[in-house]
């Protein structure tokens, strides 16, 4: 295919000679206005191959821009080559004439991923069919007094391998992403580079991170630190502003609180009135008390006087009644002491009869204990004539033995002996120490098979599960965060709060005929990678953990600053009332069909807008959709795909996007691995193997240290036998046996005595 020139390049203006002067004017005019146009002021390039000098041409190529394309055996390309002018390019022509294949062959020909481009996600596939190479060569303008850069790069299909070379020396991507970045290329910037396969993910971002990508693709770099400054200044005027509106209500609460104590205060003043009257009252109550004293005295006294009166008469009229009870009071006296009398002279008698029981009890105690003490006198004697029988037959014995020629005694014969017997000791003692050792280290193995086989049984028991399922589906999927999760299962003291896994293992669909549009809502890193610290200090020092002790990188670490009140009544609030709701014949919000920690679907709220998405299952026609527009909605699903407005206020402006849901793969019901289930089964068997092959050993362990530990005895037995003559050592014997003996019955009579 030849090379594509622009047709903006044959404006010629040679004709220009034969207008008039107004014309030539304004050619001047619009020679002049494309002179100030021009990068360096240099007289504008002169087209030799066509003969002409065209009014693109009359300004120099920036630096970093692309000055010639050079494909060979690129997609549908043999062999081309693209001029692009210093201003605006423009490629225009049918479907399927190559256009989107130029702008590949520029992505990839600048060292950026093929992930930008949406299309293949290998290098390799963009080799022509029936090629086994591609080359593309691009050729960037330098800097001013510097040559162009030509970046060659050549695409293998096998291997999908890519090589580059920089002005003909070889060179690696990242030198090239560096020299592009020279000259502020972002091919990774959707508003510097946009492929039509990613323009819904284009639309798709949120106004803050359209405006920091704008700066970054069109401002120099200090903007971009200025936005960020901007940026910070705007959340301390908003934390000012905050910390106003809460003096203002701290403010109103307390004269709130002063309106409210002012009646205290009076109450109070009343209540001091009340109580100097009653102290003055208080002082005057023992005047009151003593007038009602004396009253009462007068009357006691009156009635103390009539009772003297009333005693008088009685007295004189039972004096003989009286006289005859005194009578009988002095006979009930005289018989009560005889009484006392008679019961202390019982208990004295008692008593001594008590000391005579005892006594003779002590006195048959003494005769049993002599009656023994004889008996034991009796078999002492006994025993000590046979003794004495026998000491002298052990006498003669020795008598015997010392007029027998003595024992030859060979010293170093012994001596070496035994210096053998000590070795072999020491040798034994040194094979015991390290079949300890040995036993020890298998001892451990077995623990170690022990703990290795429980755990695989929990797994097993736990791929039964949905929350098994899930737990070992993040595994497989996402190795960092599964390792992070164990982690934090077992470190759960090291945080101050909860912490927790991604919401794939946390959470789940309460309703399976909405997890379709619910997981539409999110990537798979929020599904796979968040975790969830409801404080700054748990974030800190879980970032330490992931950072600096596990050395994780696929992981993404969030805060639940808001709890999920919150959220609802922001929705209500900003978004839709309740009556619109119904109005709208809204089925639900994405929240509302997610069950979960609250921390987690409070995470979920702020990065995903949960709490501010509707669902229906209905299609939306173009009624509803435009009355739908009208809210402060900025996401909805209805039916089988997902509209987006994008509004910006500042403008009056408004983009809006429509994308398909994809089927869910995370809340669903899924069958069981069976590679992971039959891998666990075949380790849990292997183990058990290699345990019992571990007891096996242990136990022949154990015979060897007891033969060890017999031969052992056995040297050291040799080694007495050897020290001590056979004779010398049974006579030994038998007398410590015979002094044992002795012993034994002293004590046993003492004990008697």
């Amino acid at each position: 295919m030849p090379g594509i020139v622009p047709r903006r390049r044959s404006r010629m203006y040679d004709d220009e000679e034969d207008e008039d002067i107004s014309n030539n004017e304004h050619a001047t005019q619009n020679a002049n206005k494309r002179a100030r146009l021009s990068v360096n002021g240099n007289t504008p390039r002169h087209n030799a191959d066509m003969g002409i000098t065209s009014a693109a041409l009359l300004q120099e190529h920036q630096p970093g821009a692309i000055v010639k394309v050079t494909l060979k055996d690129f997609v549908t390309y043999t062999a081309a080559t693209f001029y692009p002018g210093p201003a605006l390019n423009m490629v225009i022509g049918p479907n399927g004439t190559g256009k989107s294949t130029l702008v590949c062959a520029i992505c990839l020909g600048l060292a950026a991923s093929p992930n930008n481009l949406g299309r293949a996600k290998e290098v390799g596939e963009f080799v022509k069919h029936g090629a086994s190479d591609a080359y593309i060569e691009i050729e960037l303008r330098g800097k001013r007094g510097q040559r162009n850069y030509i970046v060659r790069t050549h695409i293998k299909r096998d291997g999908n391998k890519r090589t580059f070379q920089i002005n003909g020396q070889a060179s690696t991507q990242k030198a090239v992403t560096e020299m592009a970045r020279t000259f502020s290329i972002q091919i990774d910037n959707l508003c510097q580079f946009l492929p039509q396969d990613r323009v819904v993910e284009f639309s798709a971002l949120s106004p803050e991170n359209l405006l920091a990508s704008t700066v970054r693709a069109a401002a120099p770099p200090q903007m971009t630190e200025w936005h960020e400054r901007l940026k910070e200044l705007r959340i301390e005027q908003r934390k000012a502003i905050s910390e106003q509106a809460e003096a203002k209500k701290t403010l109103s609460e307390l004269q709130k609180k002063q309106d409210q104590q002012r009646v205290d205060v009076e109450r109070l003043r009343e209540r001091t009135e009340l109580i100097k009257t009653i102290n003055m009252l208080e002082k005057m109550r023992p005047v009151a008390e003593t007038a009602l004293l004396k009253a009462e005295h007068n009357e006691a006294k009156e009635v103390r006087h009539a009772f003297r009166v009333e005693r008088d008469v009685l007295k004189e009229e039972l004096a003989p009644a009286l006289a005859a009870v005194n009578a009988k009071m002095a006979y009930l006296t005289t018989v009560d002491r005889a009484k006392t009398s008679a019961e202390k002279v019982y208990e004295r008698t008692l008593a001594k009869s008590d000391g005579h029981v005892k006594k003779m009890a002590e006195l048959k105690k003494q005769i049993t204990d002599c009656e023994q003490k004889r008996t034991a006198e009796t078999n002492s004697e006994k025993s000590t004539k046979q003794d004495f029988a026998k000491q002298q037959n052990a006498i003669r014995q020795i008598e015997v033995l010392m007029k027998e020629q003595p024992i030859e005694f060979d010293l170093p014969g012994m001596q070496a002996q035994i210096r053998d017997l000590d070795r072999q000791v020491i040798e034994l003692d040194d094979e015991t120490g390290a079949l300890r050792e040995l036993m020890k280290q298998r001892w451990g193995d077995v623990k170690d098979r022990e703990k290795r086989i429980e755990d695989s049984k929990v797994r097993l028991e736990n791929l039964k599960t949905q929350a098994g399922q899930s737990e070992t589906l993040l595994k497989q999927r996402a190795p960092d965060a599964g390792r992070l999760y164990d982690f934090i299962k077992t470190n759960k003291e090291r945080f101050g709060t909860d912490v927790y896994g991604p919401p794939l293992v946390e959470c789940n669909v309460s309703d399976k005929a909405y997890a379709d549009a619910v997981e539409s809502l999110m990537r798979d890193g929020d599904v796979l990678k968040a975790f969830t610290a409801q404080t700054q200090e748990d974030y800190k020092i879980l970032n330490t953990i992931v950072y600096e002790e596990l050395k994780l990188t696929d992981v993404s670490i969030r805060v639940a600053h808001k709890s999920l009140d919150h959220w609802r009544d922001d929705r209500r609030s900003k978004v839709m009332t309740d009556e619109q709701t119904r109005e709208f014949d809204i089925d639900g919000w994405a929240l509302d069909y997610m069950t979960g920690p609250e921390p987690v679907l409070s995470m979920l709220c702020s990065d995903v807008q949960l709490h501010s998405t509707p669902v229906m299952k209905r299609d939306c026609d173009d009624n509803k959709y435009n009355k739908l527009a009208r809210t402060e909605l900025s996401k909805w699903i209805a039916g089988n795909s997902i509209y987006t407005i994008m509004r910006r206020k500042e403008y009056n402006a408004q983009s809006a996007g429509v994308r398909s849901i994809t089927a869910a793969k995370w809340w669903t019901t899924h069958a069981v691995d069976t590679s992971v289930e039959a891998d666990l089964r075949d380790n849990i068997g292997g183990w058990q193997e290699e345990w019992q092959e571990l007891k096996r050993q242990l136990q022949a362990d154990k015979a060897k240290q007891t033969e060890l530990v017999s031969r052992r005895q056995d040297n050291v037995d040799e080694k007495v036998c050897t020290v001590l003559p056979l004779s010398l050592h049974t006579q030994l014997m038998h007398s410590k046996d015979q002094t044992r003996q002795r012993k034994e019955r002293e004590a046993k009579s003492q004990s008697c005595l």
